[in-house]
């Protein structure tokens, strides 16, 4: 019975380990997306969907860890920009 819990305990955490890989796959995947959605904001990632967005990233962590009891992928999503060129204007993502 003691191996059982010691190997459920790691096979869990290898599952989530695995979970918070795809969940950075899919946030770079879309990160273009949540530029024009999410500028300057942090967003939390969990299960590959958005579970929270806000300004303090510590903050956010502790809300998403609260309500879901899992940790999420946050980071943070930089503004696109805007550029001119002669006369002509463009807002780029970078």
């Amino acid at each position: 019975m003691y191996c059982y819990v010691f190997w459920g305990v790691f096979l869990a955490e290898v599952d989530e380990d695995v979970r918070f890989e795809r969940d950075s796959e899919w946030f770079s995947k879309r990160y273009r997306d949540f530029q024009v959605d999410y500028p300057d904001k942090y967003v939390a990632v969990l299960d590959r969907r958005v579970v929270g967005v806000g300004g303090d990233g510590e903050k956010l962590y502790v809300e998403v860890v609260g309500k879901y009891g899992r940790d999420p992928v946050i980071d943070f999503v930089k503004d696109t920009k805007t550029i001119q060129v002669g006369r002509l204007r463009a807002r780029v993502l970078v």
